[in-house]
């Protein structure tokens, strides 16, 4: 396991230790860029040693969707989205945007996303979400085939 993954695996550990309200005011912020929002005590205390400011952004996005959705420990965001799918609602169509998706756009329809998947009462690998938001502008996209490789392969 690398540093990066520990790190995540440790934020979805302090994430899942917040209270109620802690969550509320996180939820309150989804979708909010990191520099226009309320900046909660509680995502300041989950943030793991070591994090960049280059990654601020990718976990405090992560931080106010899991607050959305707090069940942990299911499967990767694109195989959840694969079974959701299979019972229509063009499920596919959300998917296929959000693999395209900017790094502007991507907050706004992850957050439609996880509340389908919350609405499916699905759990999702957190940690793993982290390390893929962490990873969402690499060079050649390798976050975003792998996640259709997941999708369509299902």
């Amino acid at each position: 396991m690398d540093a990066v993954e520990t790190r995540s695996k440790s934020f979805v550990e302090s994430l899942k230790r917040l209270d109620r309200g802690e969550r509320a005011r996180l939820r309150r912020q989804a979708g909010k860029p990191l520099d226009e929002a309320d900046l909660p005590v509680s995502f300041c205390r989950a943030l793991p040693p070591g994090v960049s400011p280059d990654e601020l952004d990718a976990y405090w996005l992560a931080a106010t969707l899991f607050a959305l959705n707090p069940i942990d420990g299911g499967q990767p965001l694109a195989k959840v989205m694969a079974r959701i799918a299979d019972k229509g609602g063009g499920v596919e169509r959300r998917f296929k945007r959000l693999i395209e998706s900017s790094p502007a756009q991507l907050p706004h329809r992850l957050r439609h996303v996880i509340r389908l998947v919350a609405s499916h009462r699905a759990s999702l690998d957190w940690a793993g979400l982290v390390d893929d938001l962490l990873r969402w502008n690499f060079p050649r996209r390798p976050v975003q085939f792998h996640w259709a490789s997941l999708f369509y392969n299902e």
